[in-house]
């Protein structure tokens, strides 16, 4: 699969990234929707993006199990097949995060390393910069967020409309 590198990616990149996921030989065994934040989005849109699940696995639990480098680092580092090595992840149970109680769907916030001391310092994320001004610590890069089930086995699920506001006010903290 061709690599597009995702900073300032327009509208015609992102549908050309989930045609290619789409066409993917040999098939995918589940494609499972997260909701993309780019970092250089000058559109201030947000995006519903196709995440395969490694091949191997019927359903993913976990942000290993899924090909998301893809669509974070942009093939700055991550391969297919390399289970998201330079991925940072934050999984989120209760929202605000002082509730007592587990919120029925957990959510993974997905996002390269953080670090800016590494070899390739991602700019800040403009899109989340915009929802809540004046963050003290900015997200940086591409952000994708997955929702989990409410089952016992916490499955990845797809996410839906429902979840943008939680996600939202989440990733604003």
């Amino acid at each position: 699969m061709p690599v597009i590198l995702l900073h300032d990616m327009d509208y015609e990149g992102i549908s050309e990234m989930r045609a290619n996921i789409e066409k993917h030989i040999p098939e995918w065994p589940r494609l499972q929707t997260g909701l993309l934040y780019p970092d250089g989005n000058t559109l201030h849109q947000r995006y519903w993006v196709k995440v395969p699940v490694i091949h191997g696995l019927k359903r993913a639990r976990k942000l290993t199990e899924l090909e998301a480098d893809m669509w974070i680092d942009g093939g700055r580092g991550g391969f297919e097949g390399t289970n998201n090595a330079s991925l940072t992840s934050i999984r989120v149970d209760r929202f605000p995060f002082d509730e007592p109680r587990d919120l029925k769907h957990a959510y993974t916030i997905a996002v390269a390393s953080q670090d800016q001391h590494g070899m390739f310092v991602y700019p800040q994320n403009r899109l989340i910069g915009d929802l809540e001004p004046g963050l003290l610590e900015p997200w940086r890069g591409n952000v994708l967020v997955f929702k989990h089930g409410s089952t016992a086995s916490k499955a990845i699920v797809n996410i839906t409309d429902e979840d943008v506001a939680l996600v939202e006010a989440i990733l604003k903290r």
